[in-house]
């Protein structure tokens, strides 16, 4: 979006350079030179505004109706959508926003090295704060899921304090709750992995995540008194 407008902000340089170059060739009077000045240019901004609004709704619909699949169970629907998507999408956070989400759908499907190949080619890109707390927090449950642990804590240790921010948040907080799991049995801390199972299931019921809180109630039934290296080792998931 702020790219966006650095270049409505560019072209609203350009008109008004042209303007000028045309109010002098053609010697207009000021007052009628600046009337129209501006009520052209707050129709072109108004308008611009109305077409940014448009497009992006367009894609929030379209993004809806994926992600109904997705919650149907329909994973390759859904990545489907997404896919057709960014073939079309313009404007980077809007960009990043349907990569993270395709990377869910393959790690849904079990493709748990192609979703982590699309966050790990974008962690150069700019995102904005809630997107960015996004990817850390994707990127770090998949590299837990595939035993890449020391990759997984780097972003966990990182992130500490958008995670703190975060923890007891509606939306965020059970994927830093189940984050906070896996670091803990990683760090072979079982007592304190259970603890946070139990608070995490009442508190955050998305169908989404208990499964994953399935995984790690099997882990700890299986590994309390095991070194946690591996925290899914054991799973095929």
């Amino acid at each position: 979006m702020g790219y966006y407008y650095l270049k409505l902000i560019g072209l609203g340089v350009c008109i008004g350079i042209l303007s000028a170059v045309l109010r002098t060739i053609f010697h207009i009077d000021d007052a009628v030179f600046w009337h129209w000045y501006w009520t052209v240019g707050v129709i072109f901004v108004l308008g611009a505004a109305l077409v940014y609004i448009l497009y992006v709704q367009r894609y929030a619909k379209r993004m809806r109706e994926a992600i109904a699949c997705y919650e149907k169970g329909e994973i390759q629907t859904y990545m489907d959508k997404l896919e057709a998507m960014l073939d079309t999408a313009k404007g980077r956070n809007l960009r990043n926003t349907l990569k993270i989400d395709l990377s869910v759908g393959h790690y849904a499907k079990k493709e748990y090295e192609s979703a982590i190949r699309i966050l790990e080619d974008m962690s150069e890109e700019p995102m904005r704060s809630g997107l960015r707390l996004v990817y850390q927090l994707n990127l770090c449950l998949f590299y837990f899921r595939t035993n890449r642990n020391a990759q997984a804590m780097e972003i966990y240790r990182t992130g500490g304090k958008d995670f703190a921010r975060y923890r007891k948040n509606n939306y965020y907080g059970g994927n830093i709750a189940l984050l906070d799991m896996l670091a803990a049995m990683h760090e072979g801390r079982y007592g304190e992995a259970e603890d946070l199972l139990a608070h995490a299931r009442q508190t955050w019921k998305f169908p989404r995540l208990q499964k994953e809180y399935w995984l790690i109630e099997e882990k700890l039934t299986a590994r309390k008194t095991g070194g946690g290296q591996n925290v899914f080792s054991d799973f095929e998931g």
